[in-house]
C-alpha cells in the first residue's frame, strides 16, 4: 500500500487483477473523476460518519423541468463539487434538459490543480414519473 500520502480509488467496477485477483487501483484523473462521480450519486446521509458528503440530486427528479429546477440542480452539483473536491479548479457545471425523454444531461467541466489539462465528465439523471 502506498503510504506516501497518495490520493487513489478503488474502481470496484472494474475486473480485479487477474494474477493477484485484488481490486485495480485508480490513480490521478481517472481517481478524481470516479470521487466526482461519488459526489454526485452518494446522496447526504448515505456515508456513515461523513452524513453531509454527497449532492442531493434525488430532491429534483420528482421536479418539473422547469428553467429554476435546473438552476437549483446546477448550483446543488457546483456547491458540492466544491465542497467536497479540493483536488479541481474553474468549475464549470451546464444542465440540459431533454424534454422528450424526462432526463437532464449534466456536463462538467474542470481543471485538476496543478495542471493545465481541461476535463469534462458527462453523465444524466432520469426524472421518474
Amino acid at each position: 500500500m502506498n503510504t506516501q500520502g497518495d490520493v487513489f480509488f478503488v474502481d470496484f467496477l472494474l475486473d480485479s487483477n487477474k494474477s493477484t485477483n485484488d481490486a485495480i487501483k485508480v490513480e490521478n484523473e481517472k481517481a478524481i473523476l470516479e470521487s466526482i462521480k461519488n459526489i454526485l450519486y452518494c446522496e447526504p446521509g448515505e456515508r456513515p460518519f461523513y452524513p453531509e458528503f454527497g449532492c442531493n440530486l434525488k430532491k429534483y427528479l420528482f421536479n418539473l423541468l422547469d428553467p429554476s429546477t435546473l438552476v437549483d440542480i446546477h448550483d446543488e452539483i457546483y456547491n458540492s463539487l466544491k465542497r467536497f473536491e479540493p483536488r479541481i479548479s474553474e468549475i464549470e457545471v451546464e444542465v440540459v434538459p431533454n424534454y422528450e425523454k424526462d432526463d437532464v444531461e449534466i456536463n462538467i467541466s474542470f481543471i485538476v490543480i496543478g495542471s493545465n489539462k481541461r476535463y469534462t465528465l458527462r453523465t444524466s439523471i432520469k426524472k421518474i414519473r
